[in-house]
């Protein structure tokens, strides 16, 4: 997501203060790494790279590659396809190839970056372990709030009956985990073995601290179990005291504990590394291949194969690696785009984990708050699908931590929890509403992999917080399904947490993670077993039209070529508008006027005023291509000139930064080329 104007402030004297705070967030949300870019081309450069499924199997087809001079670079051992390299000026004699249901480019998944990220160790004295006895202990003194990265949830629910996700093996399709008790000890212990996926060579092993931090940063939130030792007088405890007290625990001589606890500290994780120690891109069908592998694993399990090491020493640099594995869950905190929903290759492969018995999810992306951005395998139906929230206790304690003690409540005047504005929104083309349930993404607390802790923010950091709720469940209701505690979590979510602001299903699911809840539900046999189906591939603007008015959503066909509405939003709250456009479609033209926050001058955000977001972005789905990014204080208009054709996605919202409801009139209009 692409800011691309700086701020206009109502107080010219506070301007250079405004721009300076705003735009710390903005940079945030553009973090660009060009060379790692350029890197990445060089990479994979040569040949077109495709990801190629078949009708039965994969043999006549490999033969046909091979006459075209290209080459198999990876087969998959649970679904017909193939990644295959080919010439360039060959591809097009693929229509003519038997055997061939569908060929797609072998696209490149970007690893996410954080749309935050404040180091906070500046002062830690110490770490110190937390035992089973000792969480149970914390969690009965502090039964809402213990531990920061637990608001909410409900772990606390289980923890509190020894229920900690012990033994139950979570797979991390990401970056690597760290397994080194010296330099990240939030996870010690947990780190069972590890594979590595990435082919290029000295890449570090899928244990290794020398990785990129995200995959460690994603384990954390499921698995942590230290306190950090501060001294009383940090700014860290001191704001985190004020906006959640119960996440403190005074010590004796002026210090003071804060619990980092994931959501299941005892799942035992395994790695899977896709993404190399750079921190650079890779391509989809090495993701596919990580999944195709945790199917293999699973499914050799289930077949009776002893789990035992067949390769490594459990040392950092030389992890276990098993051919049979009881993994229970997968997390996927990583997405690309999804040319047809629920038919991408990750998708399918997550369709068959689900029917093995393994709970998937996924993140559903940090493309920003239009419509229709979320990507693969977010898009798989069998897929627990993640978004993000934004609290006003998490935005505060960072904000002071940033900008200093404070600042927080400056920044942040209202106490809405709020669907961030960071989190990809659905639906997906087919019609479902793209995500299922939402958890705080915003300013986690975790550990990397150089042992640095820190707040990290993005749909990364909401999806393992599911995971580790899906790790309770498993060893809460050993007996229940893969598609039971799917669906028991995203069914028995809390939309009540989120309802005083106007966002719907395609926002933020059924709501905020509950684990207490989705436990009552299986234990209780209020869950059944369902797995679901595929949907209808839909290529057609007119399908995806009907598709998605299915979910009550409208798409604006411009009658006499204009339309308005006009809107009141509360801080956070998105108003969504689906315009189709046409290969006639010369210019559209969004006028929003009438401009008028509810609140007098001197009780609006006194850094920034309040406002309205503005984003629009083109035809195309599961990304989002910005064409109109904006802070919008005053009567303003824009001009798109010639938008693809399709579905364009407008999306208002009350900027999360407000201190009370904004209204204004939203007006679009399309003027036709001359034939």
């Amino acid at each position: 997501m692409h800011f691309q104007t700086p701020i206009t402030s109502r107080n010219q004297s506070h301007s250079l203060l405004q721009t300076l705070l705003y735009m710390t967030f903005i940079g945030g949300l553009c973090l660009t790494l060009q060379a790692s870019a350029d890197n990445d081309a060089q990479r994979f450069a040569s040949n077109e790279r495709l990801v190629i499924q078949c009708d039965n199997n994969c043999t006549q087809v490999k033969t046909n590659i091979q006459n075209l001079g290209g080459s198999v670079t990876r087969e998959y051992n649970n679904l017909n396809a193939l990644a295959v390299s080919l010439p360039s000026q060959v591809v097009t004699q693929l229509d003519k190839a038997n055997g061939i249901i569908s060929v797609h480019k072998d696209t490149m998944v970007s690893l996410p970056k954080p749309t935050h990220q404040v180091a906070i160790t500046k002062n830690a004295s110490s770490t110190q372990a937390l035992s089973r006895a000792q969480l149970k202990t914390i969690v009965q003194q502090r039964p809402h709030n213990y531990s920061f990265n637990n608001i909410m949830t409900g772990a606390a629910y289980l923890h509190q009956q020894g229920i900690f996700g012990d033994d139950v093996v979570v797979a991390i399709i990401d970056s690597g985990t760290a397994n080194n008790a010296e330099i990240v000890p939030s996870i010690a212990g947990n780190v069972i073995g590890g594979e590595n996926f990435v082919e290029f060579p000295d890449e570090p092993s899928a244990t290794s601290t020398l990785n990129d931090s995200h995959g460690t940063w994603v384990a954390g939130m499921i698995a942590s179990h230290i306190g950090i030792v501060l001294p009383s007088d940090d700014e860290f405890v001191q704001s985190i005291s004020q906006h959640a007290p119960d996440s403190v625990f005074p010590l004796e001589n002026s210090a003071t504990l804060v619990p980092m606890v994931g959501t299941a500290p005892g799942a035992s994780l395994y790695a899977m590394k896709v993404f190399p120690a750079d921190g650079g891109d890779t391509p989809s069908s090495i993701v596919a291949a990580a999944l195709d592998r945790v199917l293999t694993l699973k499914r050799n399990f289930n077949n009776g194969m002893p789990v035992k090491p067949v390769a490594g020493d459990g040392s950092e640099d030389n992890p276990y690696v098993y051919d049979s594995l009881n993994i229970q869950v997968v997390n996927l905190s990583l997405g690309g785009i999804a040319f047809f929903a629920g038919h991408e290759l990750e998708d399918l492969l997550v369709l068959e984990l689900l029917k093995e018995g393994v709970s998937v999810v996924s993140s559903a992306g940090n493309e920003g708050f239009a419509a229709m951005t979320g990507g693969s395998p977010g898009t798989s139906v069998a897929s627990l699908t993640v978004g993000a929230t934004m609290s006003a206790q998490h935005e505060r304690i960072l904000r002071d931590l940033q900008f200093g003690l404070g600042m927080g409540e400056l920044y942040r005047p209202n106490n809405i929890l709020q669907t961030a504005v960071f989190s990809s929104r659905g639906p997906t083309a087919d019609g479902r509403t793209g995500v299922n349930l939402v958890a705080n993404g915003f300013a986690a607390f975790t550990q990397g992999a150089d042992g640095g802790i820190a707040f990290v923010s993005g749909t990364s950091f909401s999806a393992p917080t599911v995971a580790g709720a899906a790790a309770l469940l498993w060893q809460a209701a050993p007996q229940s399904s893969a598609a039971q505690i799917k669906d028991a979590l995203s069914q028995n979510a809390n939309g009540a947490l989120l309802t005083n602001q106007g966002d719907s299903k395609i926002d933020r699911g059924e709501g905020f993670t509950d684990i207490a809840s989705a436990h009552d539900a299986l234990i209780t046999g209020n869950i059944a077993h369902q797995i679901p189906e595929l949907p209808e591939v839909r290529k057609k603007t007119a399908e995806v039209e009907d598709n998605i008015e299915e979910l009550d959503i409208e798409v604006l066909e411009l009658e006499h070529k204009q339309f308005s509405r006009e809107v009141s939003l509360m801080p956070g709250e998105v108003s969504h508008f689906f315009v189709e456009t046409s290969l006639q479609t010369d210019i559209l033209t969004v006028e929003i006027t009438n401009v008028l926050p509810e609140l007098p001058a001197d009780q609006q955000n006194l850094l920034f005023g309040d406002a309205l977001l503005l984003t629009i972005v083109d035809a195309p789905t599961s990304f989002n291509d910005v064409l109109i990014d904006e802070r919008v204080l005053q009567d303003s208009q824009y001009h798109i000139q010639k938008p693809q054709s399709g579905i364009v996605r407008i999306a208002v919202l009350g900027d999360w930064t407000n201190a009370g409801e904004i209204a204004a009139k939203i007006s679009v209009r399309e003027i036709e080329r001359k034939l």
